[in-house]
Formats: C-alpha cells, structure tokens, sequence
C-alpha cells in the first residue's frame, strides 16, 4: 500500500473514532466546550481500546476489521443520539472569542508565540525523524508491532523483556491503530501528540474549576505546555503524557457537580490504570483533592466512580494473571519499581524526589543568564509602579523568584550532599546507587524535568494561592491542587523506592 492510501485510511480510522466520541459527548449532554472536548477524546480512546480486546482473543485484529468496528461503534452511537433527541454540543465559538481576547494580556501572547515556534518543531520531529528514544525502541513500538504481527493483543512467546508483556497497554493500542490503518510507524507518536492537547484543555478546565479567569486559565494552559519535559515527550512513541492526559481528564471531570461527569471521570480513570502502573500512584491524591472539592453527600458516588474505573482498567492485569500467575506490577530487572515503607527509606526516598525538582532542563550554563535580564526587566517594572503609588511588590517579588534560577546548581550542591548522606545513613549504598545525582540540564524524554520555569510557577502560585485563600478569594479547592504535586511525591515514594 503507498503512503497516501494509508494516510487516508489513518485519516479516516481517526476521523470515525473521533466521531464516535464527539457523538458520545453529545448525549451526556454537558454544559462547557472543555468538557465536551475531553468528554469526546475519553469516549474515543475507551471505543478503541474496547475494540481492540475484543477481537484480540479471536486474532482478528487486522486492518479491515479495525475499520468495520470503528463504523460500528459510529453507527451504535449514532442511533443512541437520535433516540435522544439528538443533543447538540455546545457551542464554541464564544469560547474561542473569550481565547483570542485573553491574548490581549502580554503573558499569554508571549506564551502563546512561543508555542507556535514549538508547534512546528514538534511536528517536524513527530513525523519526519524516526523514533529513537530508549524506552520506544525497547518495548512501546515493540510491543505494537509484535501484537500487529499476531493479529491481536497477548502476550509475546519468548519475549527477552518483561515489559514487553507485563505493562499495561493503552499507550501502545493507539500506536498498533496508527499501525493498522497507515501501515507503517510513521503515526506511532500521534497518541502522545493528541495527549499534549487534551492535557493543556484539562489544565485549563482546572484553572477554570477553582474560579479563575480566561485569562489565567489561558496562561496556565500555555506555562505547562511550554515546560521542557512536556515539549519533548509530545512526538515521542512513549506514554507519559496519555497517561497524564487520562489523568488531568479524570480530576478536571470529578471536580463537577452532575451526574454525567462521573461517567466521564470513571473513563478516565479505567484509561489511565490501563496505561500505566504509576497511575495508581496519582489516585490518592484525586481521592483527597475530591474530598476537600466536594461535600461529603457526594463522596459515595465518586469513590464508586474511581473503584469502577480501576476494576474495567485492570484487564490487562487478569491477562497477566492467567499468563504467569502474578499481577505483574513486579518487573524482572526493574529494582527500583518496587516498594518499601521503612520509615528512613521514604523520607530519604521523599527528599531525593523532593530534589529532583530542581532542574535545569532547557536553562544549562549560560543560558541561565536570561533569567537574570527577565528579573531586571520585572524589577525596573515594579520600582516604576512602586514611584507611581500603585503596588509593585508582585512584581519584585517574581523578579527575586526569576533571578533566584541562577542559585540552583548551588543549592543543588549544598542539598545534594545532605540528602545524600542521609542516604548512606537510613539505607547504605544499596539506597544511593539506584539514585543520578547530578544536577539534570538535558530536555529529553526519558532523563529531562520541568525546567527552571516550572520551580518559578510553582513557588510563586503556591504562595498567591495560599495568600488568596486566605483573604477568601479563592477556594480551598485551589489549595489542595497547589498541595497536588507534594502529596503526588509522597505517594510515589511509597510505590516506588
């Protein structure tokens, strides 16, 4: 088959699924162009995912009847929509109106630019170089192309890695769809590029759902879209970022008040136990940002939501149970995915996760001096508002955060050598040696972090978020999403020493 015939196969494969989930998110009847928008790329993904187990069994998993049941599916949904009524999505042209004018605030504009220079460069790399990262190479376009030559999913005979077979395999199924239907692994990154977009839609719906602004919601979508780990992993054949899309979907749905939404959160949550291990790891502190969002009353029902969506997502684990009598949440060769709850090997576990949050990814060396010419520039700008009577300290307070980027690789070297010693003290060198320590400066997939910036955003919002809570102008909702990343860390050290 030439390219182009499988370019439009693709097109129209895609196309069907996205139809299907579009006409989906339309008898659930909700109320935001972001809730539809996640609504129509959980349903698609749940459609394909089906799908593909249910003829896996059978081995009839080809390109023809990948087609016939992406028509099927359509054409299921597409009676339900007309028996009820057929719904209409809301509408979003105000949305995108209310879009274009927050770039009228020079932040955004910024981003925003900067995001379209990305845009291109992410592409190019996504379509037009092959896929060379470690992990894709190892197991993710494997695995796809191994389950395209058996005609369905299943484990592999005489795999030599354990990953081939024992992860959970969402990720991949996007990738043996891309497979299927253009017949080469040119697409394969298109899950993780889809992921990218659904995840800025759910910070944003975030920023939204703790009563911010358009405006603030738009800078917030377009900050976590520019940090180095994210840029990097969006055309790469990996599953982070699915993962974290089905993720961010999940708490931005489970943060609602109807019914319909906790469809959509059990969605995500069946999605994301089934792409990933690390996704139980993110469910307790969904549980406890619920709690604090939600009155009491509607805590049964998103437990439920949650329980159910960790039961559907776990099929992949009953096929490694039927396969090899385990789970296979222990992976052979892995040491370091595995737990232990010592007290001293969590807090040192905690604090070494702790300093992985200083980065340097994108900002190496001299480039670093940037941030001093931005703190410059910010304080000039708050001494001026100062002269002129109208506040400023904001501005002075994110010039001292913006220039603060510089003492990183030496407050690196001063904490390293605690946490380090800490290290030797609670668990030995069996504890150090699983641990890099150095000051990360690479933006790639598999070793890069958020980058400088992201410290900045994060020290700077948790201070605003709490200084405005404080004075009642913001939810206490918007404080346990700030507390998110810390109680994710704490989470995660248990899981994975």
């Amino acid at each position: 088959m030439s390219e182009g015939a499988g370019l439009l196969l693709l097109v129209v494969g895609l196309g069907g699924l996205g139809a299907t989930g579009a006409l989906a998110a339309c008898c659930l009847r909700l109320r935001s162009p972001i809730e539809y928008l996640l609504a129509s790329y959980l349903l698609a993904w749940l459609w394909l995912v089906a799908l593909t187990f249910a003829l896996s069994p059978a081995r009839w998993l080809t390109r023809g009847t990948l087609l016939a049941g992406i028509a099927v599916g359509l054409g299921i949904v597409l009676v339900a929509w007309i028996r009820l009524g057929r719904p209409r999505a809301p509408g979003l042209g105000p949305a995108l109106v209310r879009c274009r004018d927050s770039l009228r605030a020079p932040a955004v504009a910024i981003l925003v630019a900067c995001l379209a220079v990305a845009a291109v460069y992410i592409v190019a790399l996504a379509f037009f170089t092959p896929s060379n990262d470690q992990d894709a190479l190892e197991y993710h376009l494997a695995r796809a192309a191994l389950w395209k030559q058996q005609h369905g999913l299943g484990h592999v005979d005489g795999a030599d890695d354990a990953r081939l077979n024992l992860f959970p395999p969402n990720a991949e199924i996007g990738q043996l769809a891309t497979m299927l239907l253009a017949g080469r692994d040119r697409y394969a990154t298109l899950p993780q590029l889809l992921a990218y977009v659904a995840l800025v839609l759910s910070v944003a719906g975030l920023a939204r759902r703790v009563s911010f602004g358009v405006k603030e919601a738009a800078f917030s979508a377009a900050a976590f879209a520019t940090l180095p780990i994210v840029v990097v992993q969006a055309p790469s054949a990996m599953n982070d970022l699915v993962v974290g899309s089905f993720l961010t979907a999940a708490a931005y749905f489970g943060l609602a008040t109807r019914r319909a939404t906790t469809i959509a959160l059990a969605v995500g949550v069946a999605l994301a136990v089934g792409t990933k291990l690390t996704a139980f790891v993110a469910l307790p502190t969904l549980a406890l940002v619920f709690a604090i969002g939600h009155p009491r009353r509607r805590w049964p029902l998103l437990l439920v939501a949650i329980a159910a969506g960790c039961l559907v997502g776990s099929v992949w684990f009953a096929v490694n149970l039927v396969e090899t009598g385990g789970l296979g949440t222990d992976v052979p060769n892995q040491p370091n995915q595995s737990a232990d709850l010592e007290p001293s090997v969590l807090a040192v576990t905690s604090l070494r996760l702790a300093l992985s949050v200083l980065d340097m990814s994108g900002a190496p060396g001299p480039y670093a001096l940037v941030f001093i010419a931005a703190a410059i520039g910010l304080a000039i700008a708050g001494l001026v508002q100062l002269r002129r009577s109208r506040g400023g300290g904001a501005l002075l307070l994110a010039a001292a955060l913006t220039a603060a980027v510089v003492a990183i690789p030496v407050v690196w070297d001063v904490v390293v050598r605690v946490v380090f010693k800490l290290a030797l003290f609670a668990g030995g060198h069996s504890l150090t040696d699983r641990f890099g320590w150095r000051l990360n400066t690479k933006a790639e997939p598999l070793v890069g972090g958020y980058g400088p910036l992201a410290l900045v955003l994060l020290a700077a919002a948790t201070i605003a978020v709490v200084t405005l809570w404080r004075r009642r102008r913001l939810p206490v909702l918007a404080v346990a999403l700030a507390a998110a990343p810390l109680t994710v860390l704490v989470t995660l050290a248990a899981a994975v020493s």
